[in-house]
């Protein structure tokens, strides 16, 4: 999915530590953010497909933490790309479990210019107030 879907290496490279049980939903999630979600960004689909295609996976989709938040937990939920600081400001998410063998989260950004998903980290939880 190059064309519409960016994973970066930091990403890519806590996938090849994780021990999250379910490989192919991390894959199935992706290719939803990089052709429903990508289509709902562009107007090309409704909302309303993205929350059914999210629910058939099992997955819930929505905002990361309150950007307030975000800067207690240095640079987590920030990247670089193209010379700017991102806010990795959405995530798909399933479970509720703090085990990283069965709670999955892909943090990412819509890149608006580029008209492509930025995936920043995945399959664990990244830090938070609550953690």
């Amino acid at each position: 999915h190059a064309p519409t879907l960016v994973v970066l290496p930091r990403a890519i490279s806590a996938a090849r530590k994780s021990v999250y049980s379910d490989p192919p939903l991390v894959y199935a999630a992706l290719h939803l953010l990089a052709e429903t979600y990508r289509k709902v960004k562009l107007g090309q689909e409704d909302r309303l497909t993205l929350k059914a295609a999210c629910e058939a996976l099992g997955l819930s989709i929505g905002g990361s933490v309150d950007p307030s938040n975000a800067g207690e937990q240095g640079d987590e939920y920030f990247v670089r790309w193209a010379g700017r600081r991102l806010f990795l400001d959405q995530h798909l998410a399933k479970g509720s479990s703090r085990d990283p063998r069965f709670a999955l989260r892909i943090y990412f950004h819509w890149l608006q210019d580029e008209q492509r998903v930025l995936v920043g980290w995945l399959p664990s939880h990244l830090s938070n107030s609550k953690t």
